[in-house]
């Protein structure tokens, strides 16, 4: 695996993977995917609503990994 994905989805040591990490890294690509195939269906794209949604995923990612702070040495 890349060094760069590991050092993303890994927790402090870079060896345990991080399971909200992980998630948000599935959800973000997910929500890319599934809003390419609807604005090629559709042909319209609506950047409020995706910048809504990207912003809670980054945002709910930013409160696991504050909360995981105790863990850290």
């Amino acid at each position: 695996m890349r060094k760069w994905l590991r050092e993303i989805l890994t927790d402090y040591d870079n060896q345990t993977y991080d399971t909200a990490r992980s998630l948000a890294v599935g959800v973000v690509f997910a929500m890319v995917g599934l809003q390419a195939v609807a604005t090629l269906k559709s042909g319209v794209f609506d950047p409020q609503t995706f910048g809504v949604g990207v912003a809670s995923v980054i945002g709910a990612l930013g409160i696991a990994i504050a909360g995981d702070n105790h863990k850290r040495p």
